[in-house]
C-alpha cells in the first residue's frame, strides 16, 4: 500500500509540470512559429505526450494493485469513445501513413464507465499503431450481439506467435516478434483487460505472426 501511494504521489507530481509544458508548447505552435524551431517544438509535444501516456499508465497500475478503482457507471456512447479515441491518436497515426477505418453500427447508450473504456480504447488503438508498419489500416467495428456489445480493433502489424498469445494480457508482456526499436511498457493490454473484467467483460485476442492482430472487447449488452 505506501508502495501504490508513493507511486501515485510521485506520478501526480508529474503530470503538474508536464500539463504546463503542453500548454506552453501548444500556444507556442499555435502562433506563427515556423522553421527549425517548429519543428523543435512540434518533437516536444511528441515526447511529452509519450510521456503524459505513460504516467497515465503508472497511476493506472498503482489504483490497480491497491484496488482503489471504482466505477463510475453512467448511460455512454461506445461509438463516441471511440471516435474522441481516433481523434486523439490521429497524429500518432499521421506519423506512420497508417489509416484509421471505422464501421460503427448503431447502438443504444450503454451502461459503463467512460473514463475507464475510453482509456481501454487508446490503449488498444494506440497499440495497433504503434505495432504496424508504415502505410497499413486499422479497421475498427461495433457490432451487437444477444449478450454482448462488442468493439473489434484489427491492425496489419507485426503479430503474436501461437506460442505468446496466452501471455497477451499478462503485465509487462512484450512479444518476440516487436523491433527494438518501438518503445513500449508492456502495460497496455494488461490495463485493457483488467479495465473490461471490472465491467464484467471481457477481451479476447487473436494474431497471425506478420500478418496482424485483432482485438476484440465484448461489454454486457443490458
Amino acid at each position: 500500500q505506501m508502495k501504490s501511494n508513493f507511486i501515485s504521489l510521485i506520478s501526480h507530481d508529474l503530470k503538474n509540470p508536464l500539463a504546463k509544458i503542453q500548454s506552453v508548447v501548444a500556444r507556442n505552435l499555435a502562433s506563427s512559429v515556423e522553421g527549425p524551431m517548429a519543428n523543435d517544438l512540434t518533437a516536444i509535444q511528441k515526447y511529452s505526450e509519450e510521456l503524459d501516456h505513460y504516467i497515465r499508465s503508472i497511476l493506472n497500475i498503482a489504483r490497480v494493485e491497491s484496488q482503489n478503482i471504482k466505477l463510475n457507471i453512467v448511460p455512454s456512447d461506445l461509438n463516441q469513445l471511440i471516435d474522441a479515441s481516433i481523434i486523439s491518436l490521429r497524429p500518432l497515426a499521421h506519423d506512420k501513413n497508417i489509416k484509421i477505418d471505422t464501421d460503427l453500427a448503431p447502438l443504444f447508450l450503454t451502461e459503463m464507465d467512460p473514463i475507464l473504456i475510453k482509456e481501454a480504447l487508446i490503449n488498444i488503438i494506440e497499440n495497433a499503431i504503434k505495432y504496424s508498419p508504415s502505410g497499413t489500416v486499422i479497421a475498427i467495428k461495433t457490432f451487437e450481439t444477444d449478450l454482448h456489445i462488442v468493439t473489434e480493433i484489427k491492425d496489419q502489424g507485426y503479430g503474436i506467435s501461437e506460442a505468446e498469445l496466452q501471455k497477451v494480457g499478462q503485465k509487462f508482456f512484450r512479444s518476440a516478434s516487436v523491433p527494438d526499436s518501438i518503445k513500449g511498457s508492456g502495460l497496455g493490454l494488461f490495463l485493457v483487460k483488467y479495465f473490461i473484467e471490472l465491467h464484467s467483460g471481457k477481451m479476447e485476442v487473436v494474431s497471425i505472426l506478420n500478418q496482424g492482430t485483432t482485438v476484440r472487447i465484448k461489454l454486457p449488452n443490458g
